[in-house]
């Protein structure tokens, strides 16, 4: 049986019934809505969500926002906050891009997890209209709280061969005559592929303070320098053998800083593919041409349009505690 369009029930309604039925025949059928700060709060984060033209590539990555979804069979009708296509062995066709693309909607939410599973329900049904739509298959879906800025763990990539010229050893930053990279000098493996957990950085030159002395002198006058330049210095000078030891510590540092809750975890086998993968994403060729940032106050903003792409050091240097504003909106 197919329902009538106009006898569809809202996505959102089945949240707020499985939460509390006075709760849902309020809103959808007495039509009343109190406006307090949780409605207010949550309005404010699903805002950027809800912007139905901003859709963002990210090499393998394409994401978009605010798509409409509708299933005749269920006889419900709503929108996905984000849906993430992932493009790999399975999926389906997007017309302009090659492969297939695998769909996995994502819904964001006020507050943290709850013991009850009405969000998980309306993430289920948004699935649910999704594969009647598109005819195939949604493995999962994912739930963005926004009190804990959490959605999933983030697995690093401990077993692959190292990749030259990628960002796994090396950065960039905006100095007074443009854009300036760091690289962190390895030790060759005289043309065999090395896992990247076993390389090591070369210490016959003096990167730590080379780099030490290109940041103060790109960003000794933000704002939040005096902030978190020490801690960085004292990284730096004491850095570890191993490169994949290096990132790790820097990655923590800057969620802590920034206060993001995602945990990071090492993977203890390698695999070719993954539902969310990111590794390739940001190689030299995609950095500069598939992502894109929203605009903050940057230093030496004076002589150069904003520029996309840096370093986190320059959004924490430039933003310090608001950069976690900053990232909610992006």
């Amino acid at each position: 049986m197919d329902f009538n369009e106009d006898d569809f029930l809202q996505l959102s309604g089945l949240q707020h019934f499985k939460f509390c039925r006075r709760q849902w025949a309020l809103i959808h059928v007495e039509n009343q809505w109190a406006e307090n700060f949780r409605t207010t709060d949550g309005a404010i984060l699903h805002e950027n969500a809800h912007n139905g033209g901003f859709t963002e590539s990210r090499g393998d990555l394409l994401i978009t926002r605010d798509m409409r979804v509708f299933s005749r069979t269920l006889g419900v009708s709503g929108a996905c906050d984000v849906l993430e296509f992932h493009r790999g062995d399975e999926g389906i066709p997007l017309k302009g891009r090659d492969g297939l693309w695998q769909p996995y909607p994502v819904e964001y939410k006020r507050g943290k997890p709850k013991e009850h599973n009405a969000d998980e329900m309306q993430l289920c049904a948004q699935a649910m209209c999704l594969e009647e739509m598109l005819c195939c298959e949604i493995p999962c879906g994912y739930i963005y709280y926004g009190e804990t800025r959490h959605r999933e763990e983030i697995a690093i990539e401990d077993c692959e061969n190292y990749v030259k010229q990628s960002i796994r050893n090396r950065a960039y930053i905006l100095s007074a005559n443009g854009v300036l990279q760091l690289n962190v000098p390895v030790k060759r493996s005289g043309g065999e592929k090395m896992p990247i957990s076993e390389m090591e950085t070369e210490d016959r030159t003096p990167w730590q303070r080379n780099h030490l002395r290109a940041i103060r002198s790109a960003y000794g006058k933000t704002p939040y320098f005096d902030y978190y330049y020490p801690d960085l210095e004292s990284m730096l000078l004491k850095s570890p053998k191993r490169l994949i030891e290096l990132n790790n510590m820097l990655c923590e540092y800057v969620f802590r800083k920034i206060g993001i809750k995602t945990r990071l975890v090492q993977t203890t086998t390698y695999a070719p593919q993954s539902e969310i993968d990111m590794r390739n994403s940001f190689t030299k060729q995609i950095l500069f041409t598939d992502y894109k940032n929203k605009t903050y106050f940057q230093a030496f903003n004076n002589k150069f349009p904003f520029v996309e792409n840096l370093s986190c050091l320059d959004l924490l240097f430039n933003m310090g505690t608001e950069a976690v504003q900053y990232l909610d909106f992006v």
